[in-house]
């Protein structure tokens, strides 16, 4: 069996969309015949429950299994698990625990790839995925608004203190077309993304639309190739 690739998805700032991206993507790899797991580590606002159409999660043998999905996409998600009236609080010891769960041992090895949804921010989930996945690579996304990219390239920072690679931008919410004549009518600067990218010295993979599309993996085509295929780029 070929080594499982590990693709964790951020963004630094909630609100960017990479939760909808991170379904986009794997719905994309699912249809290219990959076998693909995802779990969803923003514990404090998981949403892969909501994005995807599952069934529970189960303990087997003192293990939680993931849970299998409609898309054939397996997903392990706090969301499954705690109930919907629940406020998820998270202490340090807690988190940890629960990136334990989502991540045990034998839980993910039938999966030729495995994307992970990331919290906002830099923390300590992020921390302890970065030890559990060492040879993960990172793909983030932004919006096009200033407050956006900077987190995005602070966030890049922070990766690659982890010893993480960035392989790549996604510009979400790019733009929205026009129902009538499919004019891209821009929400931002286009070229604002892609110097971030350069600062970064990352490819721009996608520039995606303001669609709920995207959650169905539209215009992630180029980026899913990119994931199923191999590293993107090996800067660290």
């Amino acid at each position: 069996m070929a080594e499982q690739r590990v693709v964790m998805v951020g963004g630094g700032k909630g609100g960017v969309g990479k939760s909808s991206v991170t379904a986009g993507l794997a719905r994309q790899l699912t249809a290219g015949g990959r076998k693909v797991g995802v779990i969803d580590a923003d514990l404090a606002g998981p949403s892969q429950s909501v994005l995807f159409s599952c069934g529970p999660m189960r303990a087997e043998d003192g293990v939680m299994r993931p849970a299998a999905c409609a898309e054939s996409v397996t997903v392990a998600s706090i969301g499954l698990i705690a109930h919907q009236d629940t406020a998820l609080v998270w202490s340090d010891a807690t988190a940890a625990g629960a990136v334990q769960l989502l991540t045990a041992p034998g839980m993910w090895a039938d999966r030729d790839v495995l994307l992970v949804d990331l919290p906002p921010g830099q923390g300590r989930v992020t921390t302890e995925l970065a030890q559990r996945f060492p040879t993960a690579e990172c793909l983030l996304v932004t919006t096009g608004s200033p407050l956006a990219l900077e987190e995005c390239v602070r966030a890049a920072a922070f990766l690659r203190r982890m010893e993480l690679p960035v392989a790549g931008l996604i510009e979400n919410m790019a733009f929205c077309p026009c129902a009538g004549c499919g004019a891209h009518n821009a929400l931002f600067d286009a070229k604002d993304a892609e110097r971030v990218a350069e600062r970064l010295g990352v490819p721009l993979l996608a520039r995606l639309p303001f669609d709920a599309g995207v959650a169905a993996g539209a215009g992630l085509r180029e980026a899913a190739a990119a994931v199923a295929t191999g590293p993107v780029t090996t800067e660290a």
